[in-house]
C-alpha cells in the first residue's frame, strides 16, 4: 500500500512523507488495510469457531460470546463501509456532529417511551 511520497532533503538523513490525496483518502486507505489484516481474519476465525458444535455448557457460553463479538464486528464493518463511501466533506460534517448524535438518540428514546 503506497500511502505517499518520500522526500529527501540533501544533507538530512530523515525521510519526509507527504500523503497522496487528502488526509481523508489516507485515513480510508489505512482503515481498509487494517480491516484486511485484522478484522477480516478475526471474523473468519469467529465464524469457524461458531460453526463447531458445543459439547458442554461452557463451550455453549463461549460460542454465545463469540457470536456477540462477531455480530459487533460485522456491524462496525458495515458501518465503516458506509463511511468510506462518503465524500470528505460529508465525513467532516458527520465528525462535527460529535456529541450531537448522542443527544438525538437520547431525544428519540425519550419520545418513544412517551408513546
Amino acid at each position: 500500500m503506497a500511502i505517499g511520497k518520500v522526500h529527501h532533503i540533501p544533507g538530512d538523513r530523515k525521510e519526509y512523507y507527504s500523503p497522496n490525496g487528502s488526509i481523508w483518502d489516507l485515513a480510508n486507505r489505512v482503515f481498509e488495510e487494517r480491516r484486511k489484516r485484522e478484522i477480516d481474519p478475526t471474523l473468519t476465525l469467529l465464524r469457524d469457531q461458531i460453526l463447531d458444535s458445543a459439547n458442554s455448557p461452557e463451550e455453549k457460553y463461549a460460542q454465545e460470546q463469540m457470536q456477540s463479538i462477531h455480530d459487533l464486528l460485522e456491524t462496525v464493518t458495515k458501518w465503516s463501509a458506509e463511511l468510506q463511501r462518503l465524500t470528505p466533506e460529508q465525513l467532516q460534517s458527520l465528525m462535527k456532529l460529535g456529541s450531537s448524535v448522542s443527544k438525538v438518540i437520547d431525544l428519540k428514546d425519550k419520545l418513544l417511551r412517551k408513546s
